[in-house]
């Protein structure tokens, strides 16, 4: 559902963007070492803007603390493939487990919508000066990187498990609404 909407920027102005809000729920509470945490869409999908089309995913604690947050395009290969374009973890929270619930929560939302690969620009070979190898860390989740060095990316492909989740859900989510459709037609 797309509508007009007024939004503030930082300068105090009103703009009129268009806003599309797309109908799959992002909002999700679960147990992480026993904590309960929150992944949740943080910035609307905008049109008609300078910014990439893209999707912004956040993890909260239960108080509202921030954890980190994803952003992920569309657009980058035509609409053919997800690009997880940064995924970054605040510095308290770094190296505690909080960046690959984030990364599957992100992976789990874009294939709610879509099963198409995900892709994203391939890290160096170099381990950081934190001692993190990212480039691993990718490999470790399930992204794969090209054996020619020359091509930058690395991908993941949904997995035929998550394939027939979304399959399941999708008549699940039918099945509910007929449900819910007879009931108050009665």
């Amino acid at each position: 559902m797309c509508d007009n909407s007024q939004i503030n920027n930082a300068t105090n102005t009103t703009q009129e963007v268009t806003v599309c809000i797309d109908k799959v729920q992002d909002n999700r509470a679960f147990n992480f070492k026993n904590e309960q945490l929150t992944f949740e869409r943080i910035i609307k999908k905008i049109i008609n803007s300078d910014e990439p089309e893209g999707f912004s995913f956040g993890l909260f604690k239960i108080d509202g603390t921030q954890v980190g947050y994803s952003f992920c395009r569309a657009d980058k290969f035509k609409g053919k493939a997800w690009y997880l374009d940064s995924i970054k973890i605040f510095p308290d929270f770094k190296r505690k487990g909080y960046g690959t619930q984030l990364l599957e929560k992100t992976c789990e939302a874009l294939w709610q919508r879509k099963m198409a690969d995900i892709f994203l620009e391939r890290p160096s070979n170099k381990t950081a000066s934190d001692g993190f190898d990212r480039k691993r860390w990718y490999e470790r989740h399930g992204f794969k990187a090209h054996r020619n060095q020359e091509i930058t990316f690395m991908w993941r492909t949904p997995s035929r498990l998550n394939k027939l989740m979304n399959v399941y859900y999708k008549e699940a989510l039918s099945s509910v609404k007929r449900i819910f459709n007879c009931l108050f037609r009665l």
